[in-house]
Order: C-alpha cells, then sequence, then structure tokens
C-alpha cells in the first residue's frame, strides 16, 4: 500500500508546492513582537513529572503557528530518561504530532459515540494537535494540499496500525459546506489472538480495510443541520453502513437539538472495530427565560445484534428534565436554585427490565470573590441499594489567585465520603498550583476504617505544578 501511494504524493507535492510558497510569503497583518514560550511543569504523588513546552509565534508568515514538545519521567531521579515524549506542530498547511480526531473523523472512528451536546457536528474535519500534559496514544499527520479545502493525512496508533486518507470541503454559498473522506488502512488480524473467550462482535479478520463519508452542514441561525453518511468495507468483511443526522434550533429565549443515528452491525471503524450501538436517538430542549430556565431531554439506545443468540436486545431509554431558577440578593450576589430528575429504563437480553430513578437539587450563591454550592441527590434502582449523595463546596477568587475545598458524602448503605481541596496562585505570566483529592470513596464504617493507617499517598493524590509565559526576543 505504501509503495502505491508513493509516487501520486510526490507529485501533488510538486503540484501544490507553489501555492504553500505564496501562502508563506504573504504579508498580512504582522504583530512586531516575537514568539512567545509556555513552560509548564506538573509533579504527580511525588513520583511522575510531566513538562510541556508551547511556542506560539504571532500572526505573521508562520500564522497561526504553535510548536509543542511533552515528555513525561518516572522516578525519584530527575534525571531519568522520559518515559514518554512527543514533538508537535500545527500551522495552516501541516500539522503533526500527538493529534485528536475532529468533525467526521471524529464520528467514524467512534460510530454513535457523540451526544446532542457534543461539537463534533460543528467541527472543521481533519486533525488537531493535541497539547494534552499527558501523551497522547495517537500520532499523526495532516498535510492540507490546498489550505481549508484539501489535505491528505495519516494516522497511527499502537496496535491499530496505520490509516491514511484524504478530505475535501466545498462551500456553496454562504451557509453551506460539503465534505468528503476516504480513508485506507490494514488493521492487524483479531482473529489469531482470539483465545476462545466470550465475545461480542466477531474479531477484525485482518486484510485491508477502507471508509468513505460524505456530509453537508448547512444553515445559519437560528436553524443548522449537519448529515453524514459513510460506508466500510474491507478485504474479508462485508460492507457497512453508519448515518447521522442533527438538527439544531436556537432562539433568543430557547434552543431545540436532534439526534437521528444508524450503524450496521458490518460497519468497521478505521481502526477495524465495529460499533456497539445500532440505532440511536436523542433530543434536548431548553428554554431560557429571563430568571427562569427549563430543560428536558429524551434518548433511545438500541445495542447491535449479538454474536450469541438472544431473545432480546439490550437497549435503553433516559429521560430527564429539571428547573431552574437564578435571581440577585440585596447585596448584588447572584444565587440560582436547581433541580432534576431523570430515569433510565435498560433492559437485557433476557427481558429484564432494571429501572433507575434519580432526583437531584442543587443551590448557588455567587459574589465578586466567594462561590458556594450544596447539592443533594437520590438514586433508586430495582437492583441495588437506594444511594444518596450530598455535596459542599466552597471556592475564594481574590486577586492573587484561587482556593476551592469540596467535600462530597455518599450512603449506600454504608458511609463514605471524598475530599479535595485546590489552591492556585498567579501573578503576570506565571502561576503555581496544588491540588489534593481522595482516590476513592473513603469508607465511615467500622468495619471500613483500616484506611486511617495507610499512607496517606495511598488513600490521596496530589498533583503540583507551575507555569510561565515569556515573549522570545
Amino acid at each position: 500500500m505504501t509503495r502505491i501511494l508513493t509516487r501520486p504524493a510526490l507529485r501533488l507535492l510538486r503540484l501544490c508546492l507553489p501555492l504553500w510558497t505564496l501562502q508563506l510569503l504573504s504579508p498580512g497583518h504582522c504583530d512586531e513582537a516575537g514568539p512567545t514560550a509556555t513552560l509548564r511543569t506538573e509533579l504527580e504523588d511525588l513520583h511522575t513529572m510531566k513538562s510541556r513546552v508551547l511556542i506560539d509565534f504571532p500572526a505573521c508568515r508562520c500564522r497561526r503557528c504553535r510548536l509543542m514538545y511533552v515528555e513525561k519521567r518516572s522516578g525519584a531521579d530527575p534525571g531519568l530518561q522520559p518515559e514518554q515524549w512527543s514533538f508537535g506542530i500545527t500551522s495552516p498547511l501541516i500539522i503533526a504530532g500527538p493529534v485528536s480526531l475532529e468533525g467526521v473523523l471524529a464520528q467514524l472512528y467512534n460510530p454513535l459515540a457523540h451526544g446532542p451536546g457534543s461539537k463534533v457536528f460543528s467541527d472543521k474535519t481533519g486533525l488537531a494537535l493535541d497539547i494534552d500534559m499527558d501523551v497522547a496514544s495517537r500520532g499523526g499527520v495532516q498535510l492540507m494540499l490546498v489550505p481549508e479545502h484539501w489535505y491528505l493525512f495519516g494516522v497511527h496508533k499502537d496496535q491499530s496500525g496505520i490509516q491514511l486518507g484524504s478530505g475535501i470541503t466545498m462551500p456553496f454559498g454562504e451557509s453551506a459546506v460539503c465534505g468528503l473522506a476516504g480513508l485506507l488502512s490494514a488493521p492487524p488480524d483479531k482473529l489469531a489472538e482470539n483465545d476462545g473467550w466470550y465475545e461480542e462482535a466477531a474479531p477484525y479478520p485482518g486484510g485491508h480495510l477502507s471508509q468513505l463519508a460524505v456530509s453537508l452542514s448547512c444553515g445559519s441561525s437560528p436553524l443548522r443541520l449537519h448529515a453524514l453518511a459513510a460506508a466500510s468495507a474491507g478485504q474479508r468483511v462485508g460492507p457497512g453502513i453508519l448515518a447521522n443526522i442533527y438538527t439544531g434550533w436556537t432562539g433568543s429565549h430557547g434552543k431545540l437539538v436532534l439526534l437521528f443515528g444508524y450503524c450496521s452491525a458490518d460497519y468497521r471503524t478505521p481502526e477495524g472495530q465495529g460499533g456497539d450501538l445500532e440505532w440511536k436517538t436523542a433530543g434536548r430542549i431548553d428554554r431560557d427565560l429571563e430568571s427562569l430556565r427549563l430543560f428536558a431531554g429524551y434518548g433511545r439506545k438500541i445495542s447491535r445484534l449479538s454474536l450469541h443468540p438472544a431473545a432480546f436486545r439490550e437497549s435503553q431509554d433516559h429521560l430527564e428534565g429539571g428547573i431552574e431558577i437564578r435571581g440577585r440578593t440585596a447585596s448584588g450576589c447572584a444565587w440560582s436554585m436547581e433541580g432534576d430528575a431523570a430515569t433510565v429504563l435498560r433492559w437485557s437480553t433476557t427481558g429484564a427490565v432494571d429501572n433507575e430513578l434519580c432526583l437531584e437539587a442543587t443551590g448557588t450563591l455567587d459574589s465578586s470573590a466567594w462561590r458556594l454550592v450544596l447539592g443533594i441527590g437520590e438514586k433508586w434502582s430495582s437492583n441495588i441499594e437506594p444511594c444518596l449523595d450530598a455535596q459542599f463546596s466552597i471556592s475564594h477568587h481574590p486577586p492573587w489567585g484561587r482556593a476551592e475545598l469540596e467535600v462530597t458524602y455518599q450512603h449506600t448503605p454504608v458511609s463514605a465520603f471524598r475530599l479535595a481541596a485546590a489552591v492556585e496562585g498567579k501573578g503576570e505570566n506565571k502561576r503555581i498550583y496544588a491540588r489534593l483529592e481522595s482516590r476513592e470513596a473513603l469508607s465511615l464504617d467500622s468495619a471500613g476504617k483500616g484506611w486511617q493507617g495507610e499512607d496517606w499517598l495511598q488513600l490521596f493524590s496530589l498533583r503540583l505544578g507551575w507555569e510561565v509565559k515569556s515573549r522570545l526576543r
């Protein structure tokens, strides 16, 4: 596959080289100041150190260009070699390094995994540089042959192989954009690795695999529509179909979002995996008035057919609704009270139904320097004991930084609590911060008080960090 693609790729590079040169040499608006460097370091649990360097160039010839280096070291010796490290770059012409998937690519790699509030339906399709402090597991390169319209990309992830593809974006009029994306990959043979253990889906049998997707985004405020139709086919697997339709309406006092999705049992992602769901339907409506907000939502999920015969499919229905009241005190502090209820019905392959009901209430008092949050909730289920949750959070935002304390109490019938505290100090182009939180719920029951004699690092996670920004001359 690499030999087949090498010669056409070299021809495309020769064709687009003059266009790239004009793009780089075009003057545009240039900031007289030099690039900005940001260094951030974190120490986790006094054992693991993560560092990241970002260099942002001004909007000039290297317009919107960013360089990144991130690494991770573990052990007591700070001079140890990095366990993981990565270098990245993003610019109008090239993106390389640790990447995340956006737009249509995110839908192809994770079919029916995004809800109506996800931004993948409005993001541009392609790769984006992942600047997280943890080194991303997925690396890639994206090359813009025609900026904003035509690009080539390659993605790699351990145990998933390499995926190569291309995408075209074509605007129509002022508010419509049509996209076309194609991928070619050769995921590793998972059938040979199968040890006979129980499998819900057939392992990928190997061979070449391809995807083709067509998308349409149109509309401007208040109505917006996004549609996706995709197909997959392989050397040793049959064809599969993926389809998504997302529509949203936004008005001066409300918002309505609807989502419909279908993924056939034979659809394969570029990494050779199958989707967990076959059907997905979701909707949400928000009505926002001056001091009152009403919201309601509904969602239904139907799992794909299992390899093992069953009388029913696994499915889930989710229904929620709530109200929020806002106002201000005589002293000018903002307050709000929110209550919501949600019910979830889950059907198993045997036909058994699990009914879960959750009620929550939250109160917030917010001033210019303080914020107080009180919350309580209870959950009932036909399969587990009732669960009661209570939360108390207070935060202070002085000019020098921020301080927070959060306590969560849980009663299942075993009482337990969680603690989290954070403090941050900031100045001009620099900040330092620390966060301490419990790794899991600490039991208050007499049978579970063994945690009182354990090392505190076994019970709590500690994160210390600092960040400094400087202008390079």
